[in-house]
């Protein structure tokens, strides 16, 4: 799963030295989709980032050859 390239920076800010988007989003039994970055117009220090979560059974998610 990825961000759109054209989404929202997650961390806006216009000078410093870390980086402006979340690196790494973690599930476990669940597949995510359709992630989207929406502004907070300043009402934080983070944008947030909304996406789709379906849980799924553990046969669905194994790998193939598994």
């Amino acid at each position: 799963m990825g961000l759109p390239p054209d989404a929202l920076p997650t961390r806006p800010h216009t000078s410093g030295s870390k980086s402006q988007w979340i690196d790494h989003v973690v599930v476990r039994g669940a597949v995510v989709s359709n992630a989207a970055v929406e502004s907070m117009e300043g009402l934080s220090n983070r944008n947030l980032v909304c996406a789709t979560v379906t849980m799924c059974d553990r046969e669905t998610l194994r790998a193939p050859g598994s």
